[in-house]
């Protein structure tokens, strides 16, 4: 049986994104948070849920995603986001090991900005 590791988002830019160059790997890594929103109906009301993901494009030998992504990723933006989900291993700011999940994105497609998430359908 063959297995599937895919992500697909569609939600809001919630921080300024942060660029990184890594000379070793020739590239650059534009990382951002992005916000999701879902919700349910509980008698009567609207109940909302947001989740907040970890972004990460990576620039490759092939494609240049992160350096052409950078200027359609800023706070308040909406965004269509594929990828994979990765986890990996960080020490904190203490030195303590944190488990960190991302999604390790292969394209990006901006939405209309007049796309409503405001209305949460049952």
């Amino acid at each position: 049986m063959q297995m599937c590791n895919q992500v697909l988002l569609c939600g809001q830019v919630t921080v300024e994104n942060r660029i990184r160059t890594y000379p070793s790997r020739s590239g650059k890594v534009l990382s951002f948070e992005l916000r999701t929103t879902e919700g349910w109906r509980h008698r009567g009301a609207v109940m909302p849920h947001d989740e907040y993901h970890r972004i990460v494009l990576r620039d490759s030998a092939l494609r240049r995603l992160a350096s052409e992504a950078g200027p359609l990723v800023f706070p308040g933006s909406r965004l269509l986001v594929m990828g994979a989900l990765r986890h990996r291993v960080s020490a904190g700011p203490d030195l303590r090991e944190m488990q960190i999940t991302e999604v390790d994105a292969t394209g990006i497609v901006p939405l209309a900005a007049d796309f409503d998430d405001q209305e949460v359908q049952p």
